[in-house]
Protein backbone atom coordinates (compact mmCIF):
# COMPACT_ATOMS: atom_id res chain seq x y z
CA UNK A 1 0.00 0.00 0.00
CA UNK A 2 1.16 3.36 -0.48
CA UNK A 3 1.85 5.82 2.44
CA UNK A 4 2.28 9.59 2.61
CA UNK A 5 4.66 11.26 4.50
CA UNK A 6 3.05 14.77 5.47
CA UNK A 7 6.32 16.37 6.33
CA UNK A 8 7.72 17.58 3.40
CA UNK A 9 11.19 18.20 2.75
CA UNK A 10 13.85 18.77 -0.05
CA UNK A 11 15.05 15.36 -0.94
CA UNK A 12 12.04 13.64 0.52
CA UNK A 13 12.42 11.43 3.72
CA UNK A 14 14.67 8.15 4.16
CA UNK A 15 13.32 5.81 6.63
CA UNK A 16 14.71 2.36 7.62
CA UNK A 17 13.11 -0.24 9.47
CA UNK A 18 14.60 -3.56 9.81
CA UNK A 19 16.58 -4.05 6.45
CA UNK A 20 14.24 -2.31 4.32
CA UNK A 21 14.72 1.26 3.39
CA UNK A 22 11.99 3.53 2.53
CA UNK A 23 12.29 6.81 0.79
CA UNK A 24 9.51 9.30 0.65
CA UNK A 25 9.49 11.54 -2.27
CA UNK A 26 7.14 13.83 -4.53
CA UNK A 27 4.59 11.58 -6.61
CA UNK A 28 4.92 13.62 -9.47
CA UNK A 29 8.51 15.75 -9.53
CA UNK A 30 7.49 18.11 -11.65
CA UNK A 31 5.13 19.32 -9.04
CA UNK A 32 6.14 20.58 -5.67
CA UNK A 33 3.13 20.68 -4.19
CA UNK A 34 2.74 16.76 -4.87
CA UNK A 35 2.81 14.72 -1.68
CA UNK A 36 5.77 12.72 -1.12
CA UNK A 37 4.95 9.14 -1.12
CA UNK A 38 6.64 5.70 -0.63
CA UNK A 39 4.90 2.01 -1.71
CA UNK A 40 4.71 -0.41 1.88
CA UNK A 41 4.52 -3.25 1.20
CA UNK A 42 5.04 -5.27 5.06
CA UNK A 43 2.03 -4.50 6.65
CA UNK A 44 4.29 -4.44 9.92
CA UNK A 45 5.71 -1.50 8.66
CA UNK A 46 2.73 -0.05 7.35
CA UNK A 47 1.27 -0.58 11.10
CA UNK A 48 4.44 1.51 12.16
CA UNK A 49 4.02 3.98 9.83
CA UNK A 50 0.57 4.87 10.17
CA UNK A 51 0.69 4.99 13.91
CA UNK A 52 2.53 7.92 13.83
CA UNK A 53 -0.55 10.15 12.78
CA UNK A 54 1.46 13.51 12.51
CA UNK A 55 3.71 12.17 9.98
CA UNK A 56 2.47 9.76 8.26
CA UNK A 57 -1.28 8.19 6.93
CA UNK A 58 -2.26 6.53 3.96
CA UNK A 59 -2.82 7.34 0.28
CA UNK A 60 -5.30 5.14 -0.88
CA UNK A 61 -7.90 2.69 1.48
CA UNK A 62 -6.11 0.85 4.33
CA UNK A 63 -4.98 -2.64 4.11
CA UNK A 64 -7.33 -4.66 6.29
CA UNK A 65 -5.01 -6.44 8.79
CA UNK A 66 -3.22 -2.94 8.96
CA UNK A 67 -6.34 -1.36 10.09
CA UNK A 68 -7.50 -4.19 12.62
CA UNK A 69 -3.89 -3.62 13.81
CA UNK A 70 -3.79 0.17 14.40
CA UNK A 71 -7.64 -0.47 16.30
CA UNK A 72 -6.30 -3.03 18.50
CA UNK A 73 -3.41 -0.80 19.44
CA UNK A 74 -5.34 2.61 19.53
CA UNK A 75 -7.37 0.58 22.32
CA UNK A 76 -4.78 -0.56 24.59
CA UNK A 77 -3.40 3.19 24.31
CA UNK A 78 -6.38 4.57 25.49
CA UNK A 79 -6.62 1.65 28.12
CA UNK A 80 -3.74 2.78 29.48
CA UNK A 81 -4.52 6.53 29.58
CA UNK A 82 -7.76 5.67 31.37
CA UNK A 83 -5.48 3.34 33.72
CA UNK A 84 -3.07 6.52 34.29
CA UNK A 85 -6.01 8.46 34.79
CA UNK A 86 -7.25 6.56 37.33
CA UNK A 87 -3.65 6.24 39.05
CA UNK A 88 -3.21 9.83 39.16
CA UNK A 89 -6.48 10.22 41.01
CA UNK A 90 -5.99 7.87 43.51
CA UNK A 91 -2.54 9.44 44.04
CA UNK A 92 -4.20 13.53 44.38
CA UNK A 93 -5.84 13.47 47.81
CA UNK A 94 -6.69 16.69 48.92
CA UNK A 95 -7.65 16.88 52.65
CA UNK A 96 -11.08 18.09 53.71
CA UNK A 97 -10.86 20.28 56.42
CA UNK A 98 -12.74 20.09 60.00
CA UNK A 99 -14.74 23.34 59.13
CA UNK A 100 -15.53 22.01 56.08
CA UNK A 101 -17.01 19.25 56.98
CA UNK A 102 -18.68 20.85 59.63
CA UNK A 103 -20.48 22.77 57.18
CA UNK A 104 -21.40 19.70 55.51
CA UNK A 105 -22.59 17.85 58.26
CA UNK A 106 -24.78 21.17 59.11
CA UNK A 107 -26.66 20.95 55.79
CA UNK A 108 -26.86 16.56 56.22
CA UNK A 109 -28.69 17.79 59.67
CA UNK A 110 -30.51 20.76 57.91
CA UNK A 111 -32.13 18.11 55.73
CA UNK A 112 -32.69 15.14 58.00
CA UNK A 113 -34.81 17.48 60.31
CA UNK A 114 -36.57 18.73 57.26
CA UNK A 115 -37.33 15.18 56.57
CA UNK A 116 -38.55 14.41 59.95
CA UNK A 117 -41.14 17.54 59.76
CA UNK A 118 -42.07 16.94 56.21
CA UNK A 119 -42.70 13.28 55.99
CA UNK A 120 -43.57 12.40 59.07
CA UNK A 121 -40.73 10.01 59.87
CA UNK A 122 -37.91 9.34 62.78
CA UNK A 123 -34.39 10.56 60.77
CA UNK A 124 -31.37 9.42 62.68
CA UNK A 125 -29.32 8.62 60.06
CA UNK A 126 -28.44 9.12 56.23
CA UNK A 127 -29.76 5.54 55.99
CA UNK A 128 -33.27 7.32 56.67
CA UNK A 129 -32.98 9.87 53.63
CA UNK A 130 -33.49 8.97 49.80
CA UNK A 131 -30.39 8.39 47.90
CA UNK A 132 -31.01 11.07 45.35
CA UNK A 133 -31.09 13.73 48.13
CA UNK A 134 -28.04 13.03 49.98
CA UNK A 135 -26.15 12.63 46.28
CA UNK A 136 -27.74 16.36 45.28
CA UNK A 137 -26.56 17.61 48.58
CA UNK A 138 -22.67 16.24 48.10
CA UNK A 139 -23.24 17.10 44.49
CA UNK A 140 -23.78 20.77 45.52
CA UNK A 141 -21.71 21.33 48.50
CA UNK A 142 -18.40 19.42 47.16
CA UNK A 143 -18.69 19.97 43.21
CA UNK A 144 -17.69 16.49 42.47
CA UNK A 145 -19.47 13.65 40.27
CA UNK A 146 -21.03 11.93 42.41
CA UNK A 147 -21.42 8.89 39.66
CA UNK A 148 -17.66 8.42 39.94
CA UNK A 149 -16.73 6.13 43.08
CA UNK A 150 -13.35 6.70 42.56
CA UNK A 151 -13.94 10.76 42.79
CA UNK A 152 -16.29 9.71 45.90
CA UNK A 153 -14.03 7.63 47.49
CA UNK A 154 -10.98 10.18 46.91
CA UNK A 155 -13.45 12.75 48.62
CA UNK A 156 -13.93 10.15 51.33
CA UNK A 157 -10.28 9.97 51.74
CA UNK A 158 -9.90 13.67 51.93
CA UNK A 159 -12.19 13.67 54.85
CA UNK A 160 -10.09 10.41 56.68
CA UNK A 161 -13.20 8.34 56.09
CA UNK A 162 -12.78 4.51 54.08
CA UNK A 163 -15.26 3.46 51.78
CA UNK A 164 -15.71 -0.13 50.21
CA UNK A 165 -15.01 0.15 46.51
CA UNK A 166 -17.52 -2.68 46.25
CA UNK A 167 -20.04 -0.88 47.22
CA UNK A 168 -22.61 1.40 44.99
CA UNK A 169 -22.26 5.04 44.91
CA UNK A 170 -25.16 5.42 46.80
CA UNK A 171 -24.33 3.62 49.64
CA UNK A 172 -20.72 5.12 49.22
CA UNK A 173 -22.28 8.77 50.14
CA UNK A 174 -24.51 7.54 52.94
CA UNK A 175 -21.33 5.80 54.24
CA UNK A 176 -19.64 8.85 54.32
CA UNK A 177 -22.33 11.11 55.44
CA UNK A 178 -22.53 8.49 58.57
CA UNK A 179 -19.07 8.61 59.17
CA UNK A 180 -19.27 12.56 59.45
CA UNK A 181 -22.56 12.85 60.84
CA UNK A 182 -20.63 10.36 63.83
CA UNK A 183 -17.91 12.31 64.29
CA UNK A 184 -18.59 15.70 64.38
CA UNK A 185 -21.90 15.09 66.51
CA UNK A 186 -20.29 13.10 69.62
CA UNK A 187 -17.11 15.30 69.49
CA UNK A 188 -18.06 18.29 72.33
CA UNK A 189 -16.18 21.20 71.99
CA UNK A 190 -14.00 21.99 75.27
CA UNK A 191 -17.31 24.13 76.10
CA UNK A 192 -18.72 21.12 76.86
CA UNK A 193 -21.66 21.48 74.71
CA UNK A 194 -22.32 20.86 70.53
CA UNK A 195 -22.19 24.03 68.83
CA UNK A 196 -23.03 21.92 65.71
CA UNK A 197 -26.61 22.99 63.99
CA UNK A 198 -27.85 24.31 61.21
CA UNK A 199 -28.39 28.60 60.21
CA UNK A 200 -31.17 30.17 58.57
CA UNK A 201 -29.37 29.64 55.39
CA UNK A 202 -28.42 25.79 55.83
CA UNK A 203 -32.06 25.45 56.95
CA UNK A 204 -33.59 26.85 53.24
CA UNK A 205 -31.13 25.10 51.30
CA UNK A 206 -32.06 21.50 52.61
CA UNK A 207 -35.97 22.92 52.39
CA UNK A 208 -35.01 23.59 48.78
CA UNK A 209 -33.28 19.92 48.54
CA UNK A 210 -36.58 18.49 50.26
CA UNK A 211 -39.14 20.64 47.98
CA UNK A 212 -37.41 19.01 45.14
CA UNK A 213 -37.57 15.65 45.86
CA UNK A 214 -41.79 16.68 46.40
CA UNK A 215 -41.60 17.64 43.17
CA UNK A 216 -40.30 14.85 41.50
CA UNK A 217 -43.10 13.40 42.90
CA UNK A 218 -40.94 10.29 44.44
CA UNK A 219 -41.95 11.33 48.23
CA UNK A 220 -42.61 7.74 49.64
CA UNK A 221 -39.47 6.05 47.01
CA UNK A 222 -37.10 4.00 48.92
CA UNK A 223 -33.97 4.33 46.87
CA UNK A 224 -32.10 1.21 48.58
CA UNK A 225 -28.15 0.65 49.47
CA UNK A 226 -27.97 0.64 45.40
CA UNK A 227 -28.89 4.09 44.55
CA UNK A 228 -26.70 5.42 41.55
CA UNK A 229 -26.88 9.20 42.48
CA UNK A 230 -28.89 11.50 39.72
CA UNK A 231 -28.24 9.86 35.89
CA UNK A 232 -24.64 11.99 35.85
CA UNK A 233 -22.05 11.02 33.00
CA UNK A 234 -18.97 8.98 34.84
Amino acid sequence: MRIECTIKREKGTQVTLGTTKYHFKPADPADEDSPHECEVADPKHAERFLSIKEAYRACGKVDPSVEKALKKQQAEADELKKQQAKNNLANDVIPVSDETQIELVEQLVALMDNYAKTKGKEVKSADDLQVKDITRLLKEFADINTNNKDVIIQYAEGCDVKLDKNDSPGRMIKDLFNALLDRHTTEEPEGGESDLGADADTEEHAQGLTNQDEEDGDDDADDGDDGEGEGEDA
